[in-house]
């Protein structure tokens, strides 16, 4: 059987809104600063992530040429 989970497809910016949502609501209960950073390591993965993406897709554009 397939695990449906596996290739579920998310998008990047509702799950970042979410995320500084639930955040957000975390600080009302914690003032640990780890929350926080948790977020900012987040951001910095997928920003990273679609960067790679962008040079890839270039790359594979260029080949073609």
């Amino acid at each position: 059987m397939l695990n449906k989970n596996k290739s579920k497809i998310i998008n990047i910016d509702t799950y970042l809104k979410k995320r500084k949502e639930a955040i957000n609501q975390n600080k009302k209960y914690n003032n640990y600063n780890h929350v926080v950073y948790r977020y900012v390591d987040d951001e910095d993965r997928i920003n990273t992530y679609k960067l790679c993406m962008r040079v890839i897709a270039t790359m594979e554009k260029e080949s073609y040429k």
